[in-house]
C-alpha cells in the first residue's frame, strides 16, 4: 500500500494559508489497478512508479496485464507483474501512452501499452479519421 498525504484545503488558493488538519489514506496499489480496470474491454497492460522519492528514480509500484475478457464474476481478469525500470518500457514496448498523475502529495507515472500481437489495426479508423 501507498499512504498519501493532503493537507486539507486547496492549493490554488495560495501558500499563505496554513493547514489546521492533515488528510492521509492508504491505496492498495493492486486493488487500484482492478478498479480502474472495470469495462475498459481492451487487452493491456498497465504500469503504476512513484515519480515523487528524492532519488530521481520513479519507484515501482504495481503493474498488471488486464486482459479482454472478465471472469464469471464479472470483474477484469488481471494478471499481476514483476516490476521492471520505468526506461525498459520506455525503450521496448509499442503503442507506449505515459502521463504523470497527482494523487494528494505524490507525483505518479502511469503507463498503459497494448498486449504484443493484440492490437488490430481496423480500417474504419482511417475510414473516419479522414
Amino acid at each position: 500500500g501507498v499512504v498519501l498525504m493532503h493537507p486539507g484545503y486547496d492549493f490554488s488558493l495560495g501558500e499563505e494559508v496554513w493547514p489546521r488538519d492533515l488528510a492521509s489514506i492508504v491505496i492498495r496499489i493492486p486493488d487500484l489497478i482492478r478498479r480502474a480496470a472495470v469495462d475498459t474491454g481492451v487487452a493491456s497492460v498497465v504500469y503504476i512508479y512513484d515519480a515523487s522519492d528524492s532519488s530521481g528514480t520513479p519507484r515501482f509500484l504495481g503493474a498488471a496485464e488486464i486482459a479482454s475478457r472478465e471472469s464469471a464474476t464479472g470483474e477484469p481478469v488481471l494478471t499481476f507483474l514483476k516490476e521492471i525500470e520505468l526506461e525498459q518500457l520506455r525503450d521496448e514496448k509499442a503503442l507506449y501512452r505515459e502521463e504523470v498523475v497527482q494523487a494528494a502529495n505524490k507525483q505518479w507515472i502511469v503507463v498503459v501499452h497494448a498486449l504484443e500481437g493484440d492490437y488490430k489495426p481496423d480500417i474504419i479508423f482511417v475510414i473516419v479519421g479522414g
